[in-house]
């Protein structure tokens, strides 16, 4: 592959590398500015519902752990309390 065979594309040309008209370039740079205000906007929306969400998954979380632990206890006490009870009255 010979590099001289590369600078005469026609591509390259001085024809072929025209620029748009100012007025397109205006539009362009005012989409483009636009469109990253946009992005950056709904990202931080996005942010911010993504840590409410973990907030309220935590506290969930928390709340269940709380339940089952809650439960346990009962289980537990509900099973001792004959024992505990038969202890007593045997001591009476």
């Amino acid at each position: 592959m010979a590099a001289s065979g590369l600078l005469n594309d026609p591509w390259l040309t001085r024809s072929a590398l025209a620029l748009a008209g100012q007025s397109v370039a205006r539009y362009t740079v005012a989409l483009n500015v636009f469109g990253f205000f946009a992005v950056a906007l709904l990202s931080g929306s996005l942010a911010d519902s993504l840590k409410s969400a973990g907030a309220r998954l935590q506290q969930a979380v928390d709340q269940r752990a709380i339940e089952r632990l809650r439960s346990a206890m009962r289980r537990s006490l509900l099973q001792r309390a004959p024992a505990d009870f038969r202890l007593s009255a045997s001591d009476h």
